[in-house]
């Protein structure tokens, strides 16, 4: 965990672990001391108008026939603030694929978060995505006095060896 204060911020990661063989929502963050090590922003250092980018990158892999879907989601504390919704995955077989996910956030009225996110990869049909697919929407009100860690999970509709994620970098600035 490191904390995250009005300015640039940066945190590089190398090698998080790799999510494969699971359909449990995981976080994507590389592990300190056994536990994600995630980037938080202490209580108060958030409010109206704030705004922040999260940008990721690794590989990715999915199994052939019936891979299921992909899902990636950014939370704030608890609440997930952005998803990527249900990926439907190519039946063909694809390993060491490059993704790379921007996602942007802004802090409006009421506490609320604002996301859009963008998604590269050979996995999509077009190689580009914007996400959501639906027009973007304030999440649920947060409390910005609290700390609140900021995650990126991965999560796959079918467990398999062959579907797997791996974060390799990610930069924060705020």
């Amino acid at each position: 965990m490191f904390n995250v204060y009005p300015t640039l911020s940066s945190l590089s990661a190398v090698d998080a672990p790799v999510i494969a063989n699971t359909n449990i929502e995981t976080s994507m963050f590389p592990l300190v001391n056994g536990l994600p090590g995630l980037p938080t922003f202490p209580g108060g250092s958030l409010g109206e108008g704030s705004t922040f980018t999260l940008a990721t990158f690794g590989i990715v892999a999915n199994r052939q026939n019936a891979p299921g879907t992909f899902t990636a989601r950014a939370k704030l504390g608890s609440t997930t603030v952005w998803s990527s919704g249900n990926l439907a995955l190519p039946s063909a077989v694809h390993t060491n694929i490059t993704y790379m996910l921007d996602i942007t956030f802004m802090v409006r009225a009421g506490s609320k978060v604002m996301v859009a996110g963008v998604l590269m990869s050979a996995l999509t049909s077009s190689g580009v995505l914007m996400l959501p697919a639906s027009t973007p929407t304030d999440s649920a009100a947060l409390d910005l006095s609290q700390d609140l860690d900021l995650d990126l999970t991965a999560q796959w509709s079918v467990a398999d060896p062959g579907n797997e994620i791996q974060m390799l970098g990610v930069q924060l600035v705020y």
